[in-house]
């Protein structure tokens, strides 16, 4: 509940925090929240809210996600983000409120670690609390301002890239090669094909990850504009 005050007043809609608990031989607790910067401070409190009911569900777990098209929410009993990097969120809660009697710490994770830290959290998302909803489909030859996740289409991704051809290519890693492309409007884009089997369960969890991932933002992160998930791979813009 903490969390969900913080984040919708904090500049970023990010936070991280940790509170030791009384009467459990002092266990300290590490949570995480964080909205879509493209929200609102009423859409993001309203969205943790949610996150929060849901997350009632990984109890009596150690670890417990929530993810929503908006949202994001984690606890943990395990440190999952580095201690030196919080701030005091006292000033973000009434005077006598229940949050002023704990020793909690707060702040915005920065830096590279970010990017390890999304794309491995995500992956793991067993739980979660909707169906997606249909994502937009895209004209990539015709792409200026992208406004979040957008589904391209195979076949123009397959022409940007000169049906990826090698001398588009600009390396590979353990998830599949990445190959340069530019648009119509002269941004260049990388398209990566991902090494992952099409299962019914890993097309769900495709999406869903691509929809919250897109909305991040970060000086540190390279930007996710969208996907293709309707041919014979999968792609990530």
């Amino acid at each position: 509940m903490d969390l969900q005050v913080a984040t919708s007043n904090i500049n970023g809609f990010f936070t991280a925090s940790n509170v030791v608990v009384s009467g459990s031989a002092n266990t300290t607790i590490y949570g995480v929240a964080q909205c879509a910067e493209t929200t609102s401070q009423i859409g993001c409190l309203d969205c943790l809210k949610v996150a929060y009911t849901n997350v009632q569900s990984c109890l009596p777990d150690t670890d417990g996600r929530a993810v929503d098209a908006g949202c994001f929410l984690r606890y943990s009993a395990t440190s999952f983000f580095p201690d030196n990097q919080t701030t005091n969120i006292t000033p973000f809660f009434k005077k006598g409120g229940n949050s002023t009697k704990k020793a909690i710490i707060i702040g915005v994770v920065v830096g590279g670690v970010g990017l390890i830290f999304l794309v491995a959290g995500f992956l793991v998302y067993n739980r979660l609390s909707r169906k997606p909803k249909t994502i937009s489909r895209g004209d990539i030859l015709g792409a200026t301002e992208l406004q979040g996740p957008v589904n391209y289409k195979y076949k123009d991704l397959k022409s940007v890239t000169e049906n990826f051809s090698d001398e588009n290519k600009l390396g590979e890693g353990g998830f599949g090669d990445v190959y340069k492309a530019t648009l119509n409007n002269g941004k260049t884009v990388a398209v990566k094909k991902l090494a992952i089997l099409q299962t019914d369960r890993a097309m769900t969890s495709f999406e869903n990850e691509v929809k919250l991932i897109s909305n991040v933002h970060h000086r540190n992160l390279i930007r996710l504009l969208g996907c293709c998930s309707k041919g014979p791979e999968l792609l990530l813009i």
